[in-house]
């Protein structure tokens, strides 16, 4: 298991690109955070409807593992983990992009955190989130063995 902190991710990506390059990884677990939708002056969001409280956030897309994703949303009921899903077409806009198109091709999930006010001084988020984010990483990374398919 690795993990990395990378920076980039907005400009030239480099540090997702060089550190999957590096470790070579059978998949990879993105965090990131998302645009919450639950607060006013907010216009509909396009992914989905997302609020702080209500758990980390699961992203369904065509470029994420649907066996990951399928895994994370078990684990989370198993374990009574709050989440809510995000749709988004295509690319995720996170780091996951270059991951997941290095090498020969990594499966790759999103877990993200909600968030309000992004790219702002008064960014704002809620610990009940973050927990959420940390306890389903913690069951999926302890439930991965060797007989998962990502098929």
């Amino acid at each position: 298991m690795y993990a990395a902190t990378t920076t980039g991710e907005e400009t030239t990506r480099r540090g997702a690109f060089h550190a999957v390059k590096a470790v070579k990884p059978d998949c990879a677990i993105i965090v990131d955070v998302t645009f919450a939708s639950d607060y006013q002056g907010v216009q509909n969001n396009e992914g989905g409807d997302i609020s702080l409280g209500k758990g980390a956030v699961l992203c369904h897309s065509s470029i994420v593992n649907e066996a990951m994703n399928k895994r994370m949303e078990t684990l989370a009921k198993q374990h009574g983990i709050a989440y809510q899903w995000e749709v988004t077409p295509g690319f995720t806009s996170t780091d996951g992009d270059t991951i997941h198109m290095s090498n020969e091709g990594v499966p790759i999930c999103l877990v993200s955190l909600p968030l309000r006010y992004m790219h702002s001084s008064i960014e704002t988020a809620d610990w009940k989130d973050v927990e959420s984010c940390i306890d389903l990483i913690a069951a999926f990374l302890c439930s991965l063995d060797s007989a998962f398919s990502y098929l």
